[in-house]
This record gives structure tokens, C-alpha cells and sequence, in this order.
């Protein structure tokens, strides 16, 4: 009677989730506290005991405490995704009724090389986009091949033939999975879509722009109507930089503004499809919001992977205003003239784009860049991730006076400065190691109360870990695995983006965009289903985790015998503990070389050079 009535005109919702925000608002204030009282320990011991003890021993606690204080200001900038957890739900069954009425959408596709980007899965990320439930009519979709390859092409062609019936099919049965190779992942010949292709006319090479679909809403009786659908492969120069990524998107925003010239993008990775028909159709919900859409740059979908494993050993579970000005085609010969023009690597010279017109240039992760200059103006790489957070578009400081709140800049700031966390971690796997076969104590002894700080500290940050894994319907050997990886990937991917970027500050390296391949090997596919590691790799990623998970296992050893030789319990135990800790997490690496012999092991020549560094360090650093 006096409830409050649900307002039905409204396109979207927004839900404050309680009491988890309360919960996690409770946790960070008490973790920051112990946080703190960390950080005064180290701080007044060290100047404390800095005049009387060693320099080396002042610079290892030094180390720790720079370690620590980086711990704490990344784990600070996180808390901006737990201080207010929201839950959105769109409504767009409440969008008008009259398409007419509908913003157009331009999607982009990219993709570079048919060899690590199967050409396959680009179409089913084409065919997944263009069988999206949204107006043919307001719908356009580009793929940009900065390959140039013919196979790319005549796939677009056979994919737009497959579409006209697949789209259909997909409506009949109210089929949500638009991806053809997802929905038929259980059948062997759902891939064959291509397969026998490679004959003498894949070989001449294609022209820069080619319109596959131009006749919008055309259709018959046994074929649906499908959206345009346009080729393009942009002009390179090796006089000519062409900003990878970003320079083949920029490329796409000049020939659509001709072609379509559409109020929206949707830009979507050539290895990704649409798991929801509607989500263009729920993204507009948002952006047709009159009260949220003056200070709305983008909508991002999570995204969902279909290929996930239950024993999954990687860690990869997830975790101003335009006007519809759309033109019509004019005379074909005049737009793909223009449109050639428009992709070629000239055009750029003496521009503002890449600077203050489309996607920004300067970094290879372009997405991240863009994203947050567009929420400052009111609208994947670790290496380019520092580029852009040791830059003067840091998001802590970068237009302070701009409509971005407080809480977005620290989400941005996290992620931009997610990578050096790789200095904390590689101190804390060597450094106390080092000091525990050498009997030096680095932290409290059991029996006193700062003990209990660290512990507490320590407890709090697996609690809260252990928590949202639950959440997400995950189990303690989820969350080990995660734990077990965060750690990897900081001595690892994220070390190598740290000496990468420090490289390219000091003029000595450039960082060059490798393109991932997203090949699937059969046999790395089924190691993965069963929880085995696969470390075929490069060497430069897998030498320092071999060589700590190596130097971790000795010192744990050697440390042990110590301890027990000199009953130095209670002094002893934290350094013993991250060791172990260390070893642990480092097991795979340890099976990987001792105990393993398949294909997928530690190559020799990788555990060679890992003991012998490891061997290296120890004689540097043990007091014989």
C-alpha cells in the first residue's frame, strides 16, 4: 500500500550492493590501520638503527620498506572497486518501439596476421556482430586487416554468405550464442567453414577498401536482412609510423564517417563475439539516458570465456554529446575513392589524430589511454600500461579540473600502475630468503605485539581474497591458484614490462607490439583441461620465476637447518614462512623441471641458466 511504485519509463538501474559495500568499507579501514602500523615499524626502526648497523643491512631493510610502502599504495588505489559495489540492470525492452528512433552503431573489427589470429575466429566475431538484434538499417560493421591478406578477405565474403542464413536461423530459434563456433563447440566440422581455400587467387594481393555488403535491409524470402559490412586494409609505409592498433582504428573512425558516419562504436578484439544478441540494444539504454549520458564515455561488457576449464591453473576467471548526422551512400565510385584516401598513411601528416582526434597514439595500449582521456573530457600490456601511468596523463593527477570523479581515477590509476608490483615481489622472494640462511630477522619476533600486526595485516589481505572468491562460486583451491599466479605473473610478465619500459626511458630499447597468438594448440588445450602447466615459452619470461622458485626451495632448506641448529624459533618464523610460501608457489616450476618429461617441462637449456643464476646469487650474498 505504501511501497514504492517501480518507475517503468526508467531505461536503467542502478543498485548499491549491501551489506557487501559496508563489509568491504569495514575491512579496508581496519586493513589500512594495520597497513600503517607496518610502515611505522620499518620507518622507526630504520631510523632508529640506521647510525649504528651496516650499510648493508640498512639498505635490505630500506628495500623492504620501499617494498612495502609500494604494497600499500597499490593495494589503496584498489579499494576503489570494492568502495561502492554497484549492480546495473538495463531495461531495453522499454526502448522505442519505432527503430527509426534508434542511434546507428558502427562496429569495428581488427586483426593483423591470419596466422596468429585465426582467420576462422575473426569471422565468428563478424558474423557474431552482424547477427546482433539491432536494426539493420542503424548498423554498419568495418573489419580492418592491417595484414592485407586474401584469405582474410574471401572469409569476410564467405562469412557474409553464411550470415544470410545463419541470422535467420538464430531468430527462429531465439539462439542467444550468435558466434557460430561457440555454439557448435561441441561438433568437430563447425570450424570447416574455410577449410581447402588456399588456391592461386588467395594470392594476388587486395585492394585497400572493399564494400562486401552495401545494400542495407536487402533480402529475400529465405535470407535475412544483414547489415553493411566493409573491408578495409589500411596503406603502410616504413617511412610512415602507422601506431599499430590505434592508427587501424583511427583509420576505421575516417572511413565510416564517410560510409555510415554512425552516433556509436562498438569496438570489438577479433577473437571476442557477443554472448547477448541485445547488448548493443542494453548499451543503449545508458547512453539514451538524458540525466547519465552528458557524463557517459563508454559501456563495457565483462567478458565471458566459453572455453574455461574447472581445473583452470592461469587464473583467467574474471574477474561530448553527438548528433545522429548519418549519411546515405552518395555515389559508390566517389566513396570508396575517398575512403582509399582516407586509409592511406598520408593522410595523418600534420593532424591532430592520434592527439586530440581519435584514438591516442604514444602507447600500445590504446584502449586504456583513450578511454580515460574520454572520461576527462567529459565523455595490456604492462609496458604500455607504465608508459601512460609514468606519463603526463597519469590518472591520479591528469586534468584534475576534469568531469572525472575521485574513485575513477584511482580504477584508472590501478591498472595503469598494476605493474610495479613486480618490485615488491621480487623483493619479498629473495630478500628475506637471503636474509633467513644468512640469520638475519627482518620482521618481529613471535612473542612480541608488532608480530601480531604483520600477522594480522597478512590475515586480512587472504580473508578478503578468499571472500570474493567465494563470491564468485570459487573454493580454496581456486583461490591457491590465484594466489599462485598473481605472484607468477608479477616475476614474470610484469617484471619484463617494468625492465621494458625502464629500457625505453633510457633510450635503449623501443617496446614493439607483439601480436598475441590466439592460435589453439590441441595438445596445450588438453594440459590446460587437466591442470598441467605448459612452459614452453619464452626464455626471457620463465628464466627469473625458475631461478626464484629454485633459490626459494634452497634457502627454505638451508634456512630450516639454521633455525633448528640455532633454536631461533620465534626470530625466524616470518622469513620462514614466506619462503615455504615462496617454494609452494613455485611448485609447478620445481615438478616442471625435476619431475616432469612431456613436451610441456621446463626446457633444459631454461633450468640451466635459471641454477646457475640462482647458484650466482647465493655466493654473492651467503656469508660463508
Amino acid at each position: 500500500m505504501g511501497g514504492r511504485r517501480e518507475d517503468h519509463s526508467k531505461l536503467h538501474s542502478i543498485t548499491v550492493e549491501q551489506p557487501l559495500t559496508t563489509i568491504n568499507r569495514a575491512h579496508s579501514t581496519l586493513h589500512l590501520l594495520g597497513v600503517l602500523a607496518v610502515l611505522y615499524y620499518r620507518s622507526s626502526w630504520l631510523l632508529l638503527n640506521i647510525p649504528t648497523i651496516p650499510y648493508s643491512l640498512a639498505f635490505t631493510w630500506s628495500l623492504m620498506f620501499a617494498s612495502e610502502l609500494v604494497l600499500a599504495f597499490t593495494w589503496l588505489i584498489n579499494q576503489s572497486f570494492r568502495w561502492r559495489v554497484v549492480s546495473r540492470s538495463a531495461f531495453p525492452e522499454r526502448l522505442p518501439n519505432d527503430d527509426e528512433q534508434l542511434p546507428a552503431i558502427d562496429v569495428f573489427v581488427c586483426t593483423v596476421d591470419p596466422e596468429k589470429e585465426p582467420t576462422i575466429e575473426v569471422m565468428n566475431t563478424v558474423i557474431s556482430a552482424m547477427c546482433l538484434d539491432y536494426p539493420v538499417e542503424k548498423m554498419s560493421v568495418y573489419l580492418s586487416d592491417d595484414g592485407g591478406s586474401p584469405l582474410t578477405l574471401y572469409a569476410a565474403r564467405e562469412a557474409y554468405e553464411f550470415a544470410r542464413s545463419w541470422n535467420p536461423f538464430c531468430r527462429k530459434y531465439k539462439i542467444e550464442t550468435r558466434s557460430p563456433e561457440a555454439y557448435f563447440s561441441s561438433c568437430s566440422t563447425a570450424v570447416e567453414l574455410i577449410s581447402g581455400t588456399e588456391d592461386e587467387a588467395l594470392i594476388d594481393p587486395v585492394d585497400s577498401f572493399q564494400i562486401i555488403h552495401d545494400k542495407k535491409g536487402a533480402t529475400d524470402e529465405e535470407h535475412s536482412a544483414l547489415p553493411l559490412l566493409v573491408y578495409v586494409s589500411r596503406e603502410k609505409r616504413k617511412t610512415h609510423p602507422h601506431h599499430f592498433k590505434a592508427g587501424a582504428l583511427n583509420v576505421l573512425l575516417r572511413v565510416s564517417s564517410i560510409m555510415s558516419n554512425s552516433s556509436y562504436i562498438l569496438a570489438l578484439d577479433c577473437d571476442m563475439h557477443c554472448n547477448d544478441p541485445t547488448s548493443a540494444r542494453q548499451a543503449m539504454c545508458f547512453h539514451l539516458d538524458t540525466k547519465i549520458s552528458s557524463s557517459l564515455a563508454f559501456v563495457q561488457f565483462p567478458q565471458s570465456f566459453y572455453n574455461m576449464s574447472t581445473n583452470d591453473i592461469y587464473h583467467s576467471f574474471p574477474n561530448k554529446s553527438f548528433k545522429n548526422h548519418e549519411n546515405r551512400f552518395r555515389n559508390q565510385a566517389s566513396s570508396i575513392q575517398e575512403a582509399t584516401f582516407l586509409a592511406s598513411c598520408n593522410y595523418e601528416h600534420d593532424t591532430q589524430w592520434g592527439k586530440q582526434i581519435g584514438f591516442m597514439y604514444g602507447t600500445v595500449v590504446e584502449d586504456f589511454l583513450t578511454g580515460f582521456l574520454m572520461q576527462c573530457k567529459g565523455w595490456r600490456w604492462g609496458a604500455g600500461l607504465l608508459e601512460v601511468a609514468f606519463s603526463k596523463f597519469c590518472p591520479l593527477i591528469y586534468g584534475l579540473s576534469h568531469n572525472i570523479s575521485f574513485l575513477q581515477r584511482m580504477c584508472y590509476a590501478a591498472l595503469a600502475f598494476q605493474p610495479i608490483n613486480a618490485f615488491p615481489v621480487l623483493c619479498y622472494s629473495l630478500i628475506p630468503q637471503l636474509c633467513l640462511i644468512n640469520g638475519i630477522s627482518l620482521f618481529p619476533s613471535v612473542s612480541t605485539q608488532w608480530f601480531l600486526i604483520f600477522v594480522a595485516v597478512h590475515l586480512s589481505w587472504m580473508c578478503q581474497n578468499l571472500r570474493e572468491g567465494f563470491v564468485i562460486g570459487g573454493t580454496i583451491k581456486t583461490w591457491w591458484k590465484e594466489e599462485r599466479m598473481r605472484k607468477m605473473r608479477c616475476i614474470t610478465s610484469d617484471l619484463l614490462a617494468c625492465f621494458d619500459f625502464t629500457m625505453k626511458c633510457i633510450g635503449a630499447k623501443q617496446i614493439k607490439f607483439l601480436l598475441t597468438n590466439k592460435v589453439v594448440d590441441e595438445k596445450k588445450l588438453q594440459m590446460y583441461e587437466k591442470g598441467i602447466f605448459d612452459f614452453e615459452g619464452s626464455t626471457m619470461v620463465l628464466i627469473p620465476a625458475s631461478t626464484i622458485a629454485i633459490l626459494s626451495t634452497i634457502t627454505f632448506l638451508g634456512g630450516l637447518v639454521k633455525v633448528i641448529m640455532q633454536e631461533s624459533y620465534g626470530a625466524m618464523f616470518g622469513q620462514l614462512y614466506i619462503s615455504f610460501f615462496s617454494m609452494m608457489s613455485g611448485y609447478p616450476i620445481l615438478e616442471g623441471i625435476l619431475i616432469r618429461k612431456d613436451k610441456g617441462k621446463v626446457p633444459v637449456a631454461i633450468t640451466l641458466y635459471s641454477a646457475v643464476w640462482a647458484m650466482f646469487i647465493l655466493l654473492i650474498f651467503y656469508r660463508w
